[in-house]
């Protein structure tokens, strides 16, 4: 798990690099390195995260109720309504969308890179 943590990081900052054009960026942001530190230590798997770029149409892609475009990167993280994150709680950082499911209480919060 640690080594699929390890490189999805990498890919997002090469990625990140190369659609900036910056030359000599060395570290991620602080904001987006805490929010992949917190989710590796959670241990959440990766049936229950995972990036994605430039969404058409959020109800099609993750079956969500609610149905607008993302443009840009993001992280998004399933949540069940059992489910406890401290370590999630304690970075601070909010999601910036929040969506939900029509047949439980399961939500899926979208944090954009």
């Amino acid at each position: 798990m640690l080594v699929l943590l390890n490189i999805i990081i990498t890919f997002a900052v090469c990625y990140y690099k190369t659609q900036c054009n910056i030359k000599n960026y060395a570290t991620m942001e602080q904001l987006i390195f805490n929010l992949f530190d917190a989710i590796n230590r959670e241990g959440i798997d990766n049936s229950t995260w995972g990036l994605c770029q430039d969404i058409a149409d959020t109800q099609a892609y993750f079956g969500s109720k609610e149905s607008f475009a993302l443009q840009g990167q993001f992280v998004y993280v399933y949540v069940s309504p059992d489910s406890s994150m401290p370590f999630m709680d304690r970075t601070g950082i909010k999601p910036t969308y929040t969506l939900s499911f029509e047949d439980d209480n399961t939500t899926i919060n979208i944090y954009q890179l």
